[in-house]
């Protein structure tokens, strides 16, 4: 697929923006790592998030990533991440689930009450300003990635509160679990 995104590109090298790239989900994991801190994920997987999440089951410890039943549970661990470590985790949903989050959001998390900063990555259908939390779309391509996650890091560290990135459909290329021995759950 990367070679195939290289040929679009040259095909039209004087309108970049008829081209649409894919995050390497290897690449956006570094980059929520080495820009925002954060070693710690959880949350309900959604089809417009699956790349990345199977990129993060088969490369984070099962200690440090856990899909969770709902989507408020994934926030109730994040805060308690937060408060164990001091460091950001990154929560995963499909934005049907943001009613789930909610209560604990504006109970726990928001700036004001804990202020418990975090990082929730949202498959985008929908009206995502509902709740009052900030967000952006995350970019298909590395450099605009990074400047995203920039923004999500300056807010969490400033007003200790949620930031979200909202994900749409084929932001990621594509990543296949890779299959283990005796681990029905990876294929």
């Amino acid at each position: 697929q990367v070679k195939e995104q290289q040929k679009r590109n040259e095909e039209v090298q004087d309108m970049p923006e008829l081209v649409r790239d894919f995050l390497d989900p290897a690449e956006f994991y570094r980059q929520v790592k080495n820009i925002c801190g954060i070693n710690f994920f959880c949350g309900v997987p959604d089809s417009l998030l699956k790349d990345f999440c199977a990129y993060v089951t088969a490369n984070v410890p099962s200690s440090h990533h856990i899909i969770t039943a709902n989507e408020g549970s994934a926030i109730g661990l994040a805060c308690g991440s937060y408060m164990g470590t001091g460091q950001p985790s990154l929560v995963y949903l499909q934005n049907s689930g943001l009613g789930n989050i909610v209560n604990p959001i504006m109970s726990l998390a928001a700036p004001g009450v804990y202020s418990l900063p975090m990082l929730l990555l949202i498959g985008w259908r929908g009206e995502p300003a509902a709740l009052g939390i900030p967000f952006q779309p995350l970019p298909d391509y590395h450099d605009g990635a990074g400047q995203a996650l920039e923004t999500a890091k300056r807010y969490m560290e400033t007003a200790k509160g949620p930031y979200a990135l909202l994900v749409k459909r084929q932001t990621f290329l594509p990543y296949s679990l890779p299959k283990r021995n005796g681990d029905a759950a990876a294929g």
